[in-house]
């Protein structure tokens, strides 16, 4: 996906915010509110079947309920003080 097309559902209002409800495959859009200085961290996603995150616009990276991709890294200037963006496509 390139941005361009994230840009686009950012702006349509095409994402979903009840990751609860989020039974068929979709776009989820959440918030990520660092206090004090952002920091190296992890994004877990128990439970998900596969997808794409993204943080604050940036492709941070796929991930699969198979093989090694349970955890994604991300880096601290990734990040910035207050709120973030975090964006994901889900297949269950």
């Amino acid at each position: 996906m390139k941005p361009g097309f994230i840009k686009r559902l950012t702006h349509s209002g095409q994402w979903k915010t009840d990751i609860e409800s989020a039974a068929v495959p979709g776009f989820i859009q959440a918030r990520l509110i660092v206090e004090g200085p952002p920091r190296d961290t992890f994004i877990r996603l128990p439970g998900w079947g596969k997808g794409v995150v993204f943080i604050n616009g940036q492709n941070l990276g796929r991930y699969w309920h198979i093989g090694p991709q349970h955890f994604l890294y991300l880096p601290a200037p990734w990040l910035r003080s207050g709120e973030n963006q975090v964006q994901s496509t889900q297949k269950l």
